[in-house]
């Protein structure tokens, strides 16, 4: 299985980071390549949490499941997509 982790540097309060992370209508703003957010009935905060992302993708449009799998906050979250 692939895996991927990212670590990044922001200049803000944890809890502001996390409020626009868990936010699924506001993920478009700042994912690169996501256009969309579908069934997406509450903030992605705790584990068994999920949307429907809509990406585009070196051209094609992709659709795919977000599921929360961790939630640790302010500071940890594991998705699969």
């Amino acid at each position: 299985m692939a895996h991927l982790e990212r670590n990044i540097v922001i200049r803000a309060p944890a809890e502001r980071v996390w409020g626009v992370l868990v936010d699924p209508v506001r993920s478009p703003d700042w994912e690169a390549g996501l256009v969309a957010v579908e069934r997406a009935d509450a903030l992605l905060d705790q584990a068994d949490t999920s949307c429907i992302q809509i990406m585009n993708f070196r051209g094609r449009t992709l659709e795919g499941e977000c599921q929360v799998t961790e939630a640790f906050a302010p500071h940890t979250r594991v998705v699969r997509i």
